[in-house]
């Protein structure tokens, strides 16, 4: 009876399940990948931007994805990034939607905490990836807005109804 209740709470606390994976696998992208996401659901978004990192920086082996010319250079010359992206996906779409993805879902939990210019970047990246990336083209439209930017506000909004023809909506 004891051991069984362990060992039930010891795998529905989330925090101890990836807790326990990514002690054995630190570098385990896909746990990694999936653990930012509950962090930014439970609302600890300076550790889901942690995670999140540390994804990326397994992913393009080093710190290279911070610069979004250097992620696609990266890309392009290293078979490796592209090999990691397939691998930890989890289906058969071009790397490079994942790879958007990834820099969503950091530039999600930066806008959370306020850190708008990073966030930004990261959604530019991401765009960079894939520009019909809806995530990140809502939050430029909304960043540009921000500024002021009117001209590239109104590019951004036509562009995204022009792929998305019910975001218009």
């Amino acid at each position: 009876g004891t051991l069984t209740a362990w060992g039930t709470i010891q795998w529905t606390n989330e925090n101890l399940i990836f807790g326990r994976m990514l002690g054995a696998d630190p570098h385990a992208v896909a746990i990694r990948h999936v653990y930012g996401y509950y962090l930014q659901n439970m609302k600890r978004y300076d550790e889901a931007v942690k995670n999140q990192q540390m994804v990326l920086t397994d992913v393009f082996y080093g710190n290279g994805w911070k610069d979004r010319y250097t992620a696609q250079r990266l890309l392009s010359q290293d078979p490796r990034i592209t090999r990691m992206a397939l691998q930890n996906q989890g289906n058969d779409d071009p790397p490079k939607i994942w790879l958007s993805t990834l820099y969503n879902q950091l530039g999600l939990s930066l806008t959370e905490l306020g850190r708008n210019d990073e966030a930004e970047q990261r959604f530019q990246t991401g765009v960079d990836f894939y520009p019909e990336n809806e995530i990140g083209n809502n939050w430029l439209t909304y960043y540009s807005l921000q500024r002021g930017d009117l001209q590239a506000t109104e590019s951004r909004a036509r562009q995204t109804v022009k792929w998305w023809p019910k975001s218009g909506d």
